[in-house]
C-alpha cells in the first residue's frame, strides 16, 4: 500500500519527559534501553504492569530537554498518571505534549529507529517503508491514520492502545524480535516476568499478520476462531481498506498451523508471512 507522505496521524499523541533525570527515570520503567538513545537513533519500547503485561507501547525520540514518547493518543492521560506515581524522587517533569506537535507519516526507507531531520520534521524510520515524524503543531496535513495503521499491521509492528492495555506480554506482540525489549538493561517494572518467559518459557501464541475479505474491520479484542468454532486468538488491530481487512492478531501457533481460521463475523482469515522471523 502507498503511504501518504506527509500525512497527519491523529490517533497518536506525545508524552514529554523532561529534566536531567529523564533517561535514567525511564530506564527503570521501560522495556527498552534508554542508554541506546542518541541523536541518530530512537527506540521502540513499552511500559508493563507487575504481571509483565504491557500498559502501553511507544516510539521514543530524543529532545533538547529530555525525551518524547509517541504513543496511542487514548493512552496519554493514563500513562501520564501512571508515571507521575514513580517520578516524585527524580528530577523530571511530565506532561501531555500532544498539542505541541503534529505526529505525521513521512514515508521512506532506512534502518529501523534511525533518526533524520528533514523539512522541519524529526523523522524516525520504521519497518515497512514507514517513517514517523514530529512536526510543529501548526502543520496542516491530510489524515493518514487508517493507511498508517494498515501499513503497521503489514509490518508486524503494533502499538498497545487502550483496547489492548494490560493484555499482552511484550513477546506476544513480537517485541523481543523487533528490538522493543532489552534483556541486558536490568530491572524495570514487570521485568522478572518478561525475562522468565524469554529465558525459561515458550510462547504458545504470537502476533500474526492476517488478511480477510470484507469492508468492515473487526474490533480490537474480538475473537479469532478455528474450524470448530473454538477461540484460538484475539484481534489486536484491524483496518478495512479497498474491500479487504488487514488484521493483526495474537493467535496460538498450533491453530495457525491447522488453518481454517475465521473472524467473529465468519470471514475466513489468511495468515501471511511476517516481515521478520519468529522464534521456533
Amino acid at each position: 500500500m502507498t503511504l501518504p507522505a506527509p500525512a497527519a496521524l491523529h490517533h497518536l499523541g506525545v508524552l514529554a519527559i523532561d529534566g536531567p533525570d529523564a533517561a535514567t527515570f525511564l530506564q527503570g520503567q521501560a522495556t527498552c534501553d534508554t542508554r541506546a538513545l542518541s541523536d541518530t537513533h530512537g527506540a521502540l519500547g513499552a511500559l508493563c504492569n507487575l504481571q509483565g503485561r504491557m500498559i502501553v507501547s511507544f516510539y521514543m525520540l530524543p529532545a533538547a530537554d529530555g525525551l518524547r514518547l509517541v504513543m496511542p493518543r487514548d493512552r496519554v492521560d493514563a500513562v501520564l498518571a501512571h508515571l507521575k506515581k514513580y517520578a516524585v524522587f527524580s528530577k523530571v517533569t511530565l506532561r501531555d505534549d500532544t498539542p505541541a506537535y503534529t505526529v505525521s507519516s513521512e514515508g521512506g526507507d532506512g534502518e529501523p529507529f534511525a533518526l533524520q531531520t528533514r523539512d522541519g520534521a524529526l523523522r524516525m524510520f520504521l519497518r515497512g517503508g514507514r517513517a514517523l515524524g514530529l512536526r510543529p503543531a501548526a502543520s496542516t496535513l491530510p489524515d493518514g491514520s487508517a493507511t498508517w495503521r494498515a501499513a503497521s499491521i503489514a509490518a508486524g509492528e503494533l502499538l498497545v492502545d487502550t483496547a489492548n492495555a494490560d493484555q499482552y506480554l511484550p513477546q506476544a506482540l513480537n517485541y523481543d524480535v523487533i528490538d522493543g525489549v532489552s534483556f541486558r538493561k536490568g530491572c524495570y517494572t514487570g521485568q522478572e516476568v518478561v525475562a522468565r518467559m524469554h529465558f525459561k518459557g515458550k510462547m504458545k501464541e504470537r502476533l500474526y499478520v492476517c488478511q480477510a475479505a470484507g469492508a468492515v474491520a473487526p474490533e480490537a479484542g474480538s475473537p479469532v476462531t478455528d474450524a470448530d468454532g473454538r477461540t484460538v486468538g484475539t484481534v489486536v488491530d484491524a483496518v478495512a481498506r479497498d474491500g479487504d481487512c488487514f488484521v493483526g492478531a495474537v493467535i496460538r501457533h498450533e491453530a495457525v498451523a491447522a488453518g481454517g481460521l475465521r473472524l467473529a463475523g465468519g470471514q475466513p482469515v489468511t495468515v501471511g508471512a511476517a516481515p521478520y522471523s519468529l522464534p521456533a
